[in-house]
């Protein structure tokens, strides 16, 4: 994908795809069934198969992973993926302790805190504590789930949101961007009681989006997990209701989409 372009490719729940500019960046992939069979007759069922899989991710420059949860850091997505090619994987320091401990190289895995940078291939990644519904940190202090900000060759730049929600500062560390992955599933009591951490709502991150002033957002973890989703309908009409006019995409899974800034 040449300068001034970004394929954009949904792999489910909050996994993407990212090619600009001669570089390959995965976030979040999860193209396994870990969830439904860590946590058996607890309504975790994957709504459609994975589109691809982690083989196929082989030629990515970069495997960005946001925090430990399976959806999110999936030992059955990334094992393969790390055999397969050369990705470096980058992650919080509690995701890169337990890579390690199942054999991922030193030389392959960084570990990066808030507002920390990492440069490769002319790519700039940033990460940003992320809260998820509160900022949690491990035993040496530092943050345990990370939204990335994702500079490419030729400026293109991307916000990857992971599971998060507001907190006081959020908007002003966040450096101008112009494509925004947010969650939209939101939370719940009924949630917290079941042990389900929540995220921004589908107006929380309308809202956000529109403070940011992305040119487009992406609503992502709503649609692999009944238990766990949102109506993306209801994410929709709120942007058209109160924010006409700003861009947004539904995708679905496997869809690849082509995104040029200076269009939108």
């Amino acid at each position: 994908m040449p300068d001034g372009f970004l394929s954009v490719r949904y792999l489910g729940q909050a996994g993407f795809l990212l090619q600009s500019g001669g570089v390959s960046v995965v976030i979040d992939p999860y193209l396994s069934d870990s969830v439904d069979r860590s946590i058996p007759n607890a309504g975790w069922k994957r709504k459609y198969p994975a589109p691809i899989k982690p083989e196929d991710l082989r030629d990515a420059d970069i495997v960005l992973l946001t925090h430990s949860h399976l959806d999110h850091t999936d030992p059955d997505t990334a094992e393969p993926l790390y055999q397969a090619g050369s990705s470096l994987f980058i992650a919080p320091h509690e995701v890169v302790g337990a890579l390690k401990s199942r054999g991922f190289s030193d030389s392959r895995v960084v570990a990066l805190d808030d507002l920390q940078s990492m440069n490769l291939k002319s790519t700039t990644v940033t990460a940003i504590a992320a809260a998820h519904e509160e900022l949690h940190f491990d035993l040496q202090g530092h943050i345990c789930e990370l939204s990335y900000h994702i500079t490419f060759p030729g400026g293109i730049s991307v916000f990857a949101g992971g599971d998060m929600s507001f907190y006081p500062g959020l908007p002003e560390k966040i450096p101008r961007s112009q494509l925004a992955f947010l969650p939209i599933n939101g939370r719940s009591f009924q949630r917290a009681q079941a042990g389900i951490i929540g995220n921004l709502t589908f107006d929380e991150a309308a809202d956000l989006s529109a403070l940011l002033e992305v040119n487009m957002v992406i609503p992502s973890h709503f649609d692999l997990y009944d238990i766990n989703g949102c109506n993306p309908a209801w994410f929709a009409d709120y942007m058209e209701t109160h924010h006409p006019g700003r861009a947004y995409h539904i995708m679905q899974p496997g869809e690849q989409f082509i995104f040029a800034p200076d269009s939108e």
